[in-house]
């Protein structure tokens, strides 16, 4: 099933500033109690499903 649900330039800038946002970082970083990897590093340079599903949530 394809969602073709389309944004505001609002909603975009916001949900960018969520992606840029220590609240998503606390999100990827989980348990790892502020553990440094290359691997979270990484982690942060890509957008997931879950970003959106989050940012939603927290509208």
């Amino acid at each position: 099933m394809k969602n073709n649900k389309t944004y505001s330039e609002r909603g975009l800038v916001e949900f960018g500033n969520y992606l840029l946002s220590k609240e998503r970082e606390k999100h990827i970083d989980g348990d790892n109690h502020g553990k440094r990897t290359i691997n979270l590093i990484e982690k942060r340079r890509e957008v997931y499903h879950a970003d959106l599903e989050n940012w939603k949530n927290k509208k």
